[in-house]
């Protein structure tokens, strides 16, 4: 029997529970979204054969739920089976408004596009649990407001996930001519453990866009519970 890494189990329950405030906080704005609209509806007396010009109204506030539904969905899907080639412009597409508001304001967070048709090989676990582990740990502890800029992307091969940042707060973090007292930032440095453990390594190449780059292999799974 294998045992569980609990690094591992920690920084999972942490961000389930996040992502369930996310969804939760998005289905109860909607929900009450639409009943304010129908109830105006109501209150006005609008006439039944009107409902079919402003039903897109209704549909439209319910839409977005659907991909936060996926990428909720693909959390559990950490099996080797689930092992598939997934595209980073519709990644961006289902994550991206999620991976912004592990920051706040959301507007501090830029994901940046990569090249057209780019994708990797691995489970949707694996890339939901690096990219949204990586977001709420820096999102925590970066100064308010400071900017973060990041991009997803993959090396030629696609099964080495790169995670490009561009972050004042992680540069001083990774600058090991720093002084800083052992213990400060414990979940950082539990990720960062757990992140070297699976494979990960990263650089700071200053002078360029995107100076710190994170790169894990993902061509075998990733630790999971």
């Amino acid at each position: 029997m294998t045992t569980p890494d609990f690094n591992t189990l920690l920084i999972e329950r942490s961000l389930l529970e996040a992502l369930s405030r996310m969804l939760s906080h998005d289905i109860n704005g909607k929900v009450m979204g639409v009943e304010g609209i129908l109830s105006c509806w109501e209150s006005l007396g609008v006439e039944t054969e009107n409902l079919k010009e402003d039903i897109s109204i209704v549909r439209d506030s319910f839409s977005s739920l659907k991909t936060e539904f996926l990428m909720l969905g693909w959390f559990f899907q950490a099996e080797p089976k689930h092992t598939q080639a997934i595209s980073f412009a519709y990644f961006n597409d289902v994550a991206g408004r999620f991976l912004s508001r592990f920051f706040q304001p959301p507007s501090s967070f830029q994901l940046q596009s990569v090249a057209e048709g780019r994708s990797i090989y691995c489970t949707p676990y694996q890339l939901i649990f690096w990219t949204s582990s990586f977001c709420q740990v820096i999102g925590r502890y970066r100064p308010p407001g400071q900017l973060v800029e990041l991009q997803i992307d993959t090396r030629t091969e696609g099964t080495e996930l790169e995670l490009r940042c561009r972050s004042e707060f992680l540069s001083e973090l990774l600058d090991d001519t720093i002084p800083r007292p052992l213990g400060h930032l414990p979940p950082w440095e539990n990720w960062l453990a757990l992140f070297r453990t699976a494979g990960g390594s990263y650089r700071v190449d200053p002078g360029i866009l995107l100076p710190i780059t994170f790169t894990l292999p993902l061509s075998n799974p990733a630790p999971a519970s």
